[in-house]
């Protein structure tokens, strides 16, 4: 679901919540019930955290396997057989 749907779906919630019955008022509450569920209720500063968070942990594995690569590299090169 797309974040402009959802603020639509909460927007309908919010002015049309007394007015809808039955049916339309339990799809509503369904298709709110799933944006909540696939995130789309979090603030846009858990989004980011998130984000940088893996953009960090992928930056710090890679300079460490790349290290490690070196490391080894070095090893042979100097002809070193065991590391």
């Amino acid at each position: 679901m797309r974040q402009d749907v959802f603020d639509t779906l909460l927007a309908t919630e919010k002015n049309l919540k007394d007015s809808l019955q039955g049916e339309a008022k339990r799809y509503l509450e369904k298709r709110i019930k799933i944006g909540k569920r696939n995130g789309m209720l979090d603030t846009r500063s858990t989004f980011f955290f998130i984000k940088f968070f893996l953009i960090k942990f992928f930056f710090h594995n890679f300079f460490y396997i790349t290290f490690i690569v070196h490391c080894i590299l070095m090893s042979f090169a100097a002809g070193i057989d065991q590391i």
